[in-house]
């Protein structure tokens, strides 16, 4: 075994793996996604036979490499959903409409950001 830190690095990226190759076995495509300077966790959701996708909290540090994510992996982006209303979030959404056209912004009705569709508990995205 290694250190703390190896072992930590190890688990995480073990814990991704699994994570990923779970979903493919369930017609769902899942990636866990780092941003290292904010320390933030963005997810990509998508169904395997439409190609439609979500990106929950995207980040404008990685709006490119996320948008190329997509691409590579041949997906359409239906939303770029928020959790919560932090300026990396907003900004990152904002970039990523513009990077995949089509792609619309979700977040809380509470939250007072300006959004393409405003959801609240219980909504569906479909």
């Amino acid at each position: 075994m290694q250190s703390v830190g190896g072992i930590n690095k190890l688990l995480i990226g073990g814990v991704r793996r699994y994570c990923a190759m779970a979903a493919a076995g369930k017609g769902l495509i899942f990636r866990q996604l780092f941003e290292p300077v904010s320390c933030t966790y963005t997810y990509l959701l998508a169904d395997e036979a439409s190609k439609e996708a979500v990106l929950i909290d995207p980040v404008l540090e990685t709006a490119n490499r996320d948008s190329k994510l997509i691409k590579d992996l041949g997906l359409k982006m239906v939303y770029a959903a928020n959790t919560h209303c932090h300026a990396d979030h907003v900004t990152g959404t904002g970039a990523l409409k513009k990077l995949l056209p089509g792609c619309k912004s979700v977040i809380a009705k509470d939250s007072g950001a300006v959004a393409d569709l405003h959801i609240q508990e219980g909504d569906v995205l479909k």
